[in-house]
């Protein structure tokens, strides 16, 4: 394995830190791609990777990709921002893409609860919303509530 292999397994390990309001159960915000951009949803349409033509220039070419999927490396922006360029080649399950399964952000997952908690990311680790996880935000570990 590689030396940047080997320090990517440790960055998506649960935090171990003690005494910093950590919980070392639960995977740090950073890991799982956990963003909050105030009145989005998230959806393909409105990040600068979207190709108006149901493509996605970081996933495969032969990947259709419809408005409102989603996934965990949207970037709020104008759609067809970088048209032309050549396509990262992504597969979806390394971005956490998922097809629209309808409502907005971490209050339709499975993991999140009303304090503002998450049974899987931490919501004392680094990144948006410290010490909260917002029913408006969205992360690569979304699951559809039953």
């Amino acid at each position: 394995m590689s030396k940047s292999s080997a320090s990517r397994l440790t960055q998506i390990r649960p935090s171990r830190a003690s005494g910093t309001g950590q919980d070392p159960r639960k995977l740090p915000k950073t890991s799982v791609l956990y963003a909050h951009y105030s009145g989005e949803g998230y959806d393909c349409d409105d990040c600068a990777f979207w190709l108006t033509d149901n493509r996605c220039i970081i996933h495969r070419s032969d990947l259709t990709v419809n408005d409102e999927d989603k996934c965990g490396f949207m970037i709020q922006g104008k759609p067809d921002t970088f048209w032309g360029k050549p396509h990262l080649n992504l597969d979806p399950k390394q971005t956490g893409f998922v097809r629209n399964w309808g409502g907005k952000g971490c209050r339709v997952c499975t993991y999140y609860n009303v304090s503002r908690d998450c049974d899987k990311v931490d919501k004392n680790s680094a990144g948006d919303d410290p010490g909260e996880i917002n029913p408006d935000a969205c992360c690569a570990l979304q699951k559809k509530v039953k």
